[in-house]
C-alpha cells in the first residue's frame, strides 16, 4: 500500500476504474459499520472484496441497503440539474450555473475546467455550489455512475437505473483536463468499466 496523500488530500481520487470502485464501495461501508451495497449473490450474502470477484462486473445491488453505492445516471442528473423542484438546469448549462455553457461568463465561478485547472485537479469544494449545495457536479473529475450505457427510454421513469447489461459504463460531468462542452449537465459519456486515468473519478451516494 502506498502512503496516505498529504498535500492533495482534499482532492478527487482519480485513475480508478468502475471496477475499483465497486470494492471502494464496499470496503467504505465495512469501514463505516454500514451495510454493503455490492454481492456475488442474489441472497446478499457474499459481499465483493476484490476486483477478481467473478461478478465484480455485474453485482447484484441492494439498493435498500444504507451503504456507500455509485450514484445512478439518473440521481446524478437529479443532483446536478436541481434547482428548486419546478425549474431544473437547461441541459447546456454547467450545474449551478446561469447561463449556457458556450455564452457564459460564470462558468469558471462553478466548474475546474481546461481553461481554469492548470491541467491538475483541486480541492473539493474550491468553486460555487449548484442549488443542491453540491460542488463540482460540473468539472474537476468526470464522475462514474452506475449505468450500464444505452439509449434513454422513451417513457417517463422515476428512479431510472439504465439496461440490464452492455459493454461499457457511463460517466458524467467534464474534467479539469477538458473543455467547456463536457460540463454541460445534458450530454453523457461512455467508458469501459475496467478504463481509469487521471480525468475519471467518482462521489459516493447512500439510500436512507
Amino acid at each position: 500500500m502506498g502512503a496516505a496523500p498529504i498535500t492533495a488530500k482534499y482532492e478527487p481520487v482519480t485513475t480508478i476504474s468502475w471496477r475499483d470502485i465497486i470494492v471502494w464501495c464496499n470496503a467504505y461501508s465495512e469501514y463505516s459499520g454500514l451495510t454493503y451495497v455490492y454481492y456475488s449473490d442474489s441472497g446478499y450474502a457474499t459481499a465483493i472484496k476484490s476486483t477478481s470477484d467473478s461478478m465484480i462486473d455485474s453485482p447484484y445491488v441492494n439498493w435498500s441497503a444504507n451503504g456507500y453505492r455509485l450514484p445512478t445516471e439518473g440521481e446524478w442528473q437529479y443532483a446536478a440539474s436541481y434547482i428548486d423542484g419546478k425549474n431544473w438546469t437547461p441541459y447546456n448549462y454547467a450545474s449551478g450555473d446561469t447561463a449556457a455553457y458556450d455564452t457564459s461568463s460564470t462558468i469558471g465561478n462553478y466548474c475546474w475546467y481546461y481553461s481554469n485547472s492548470g491541467s491538475v485537479t483541486h480541492y473539493v469544494g474550491g468553486k460555487t455550489a449548484n442549488a443542491l449545495g453540491i460542488c463540482d457536479m460540473s468539472g474537476n473529475v468526470m464522475e462514474w455512475c452506475w449505468d450500464w450505457y444505452d439509449s434513454y427510454p422513451t417513457t417517463e421513469q422515476t428512479d431510472y437505473r439504465g439496461a440490464a447489461s452492455g459493454s461499457s459504463r457511463v460517466m458524467r460531468g467534464g474534467s479539469f483536463n477538458y473543455g467547456a462542452y463536457p460540463l454541460q449537465v445534458g450530454p453523457r459519456n461512455r467508458r469501459s468499466p475496467y478504463g481509469a486515468n487521471d480525468s475519471y473519478g467518482f462521489r459516493f451516494a447512500r439510500t436512507y
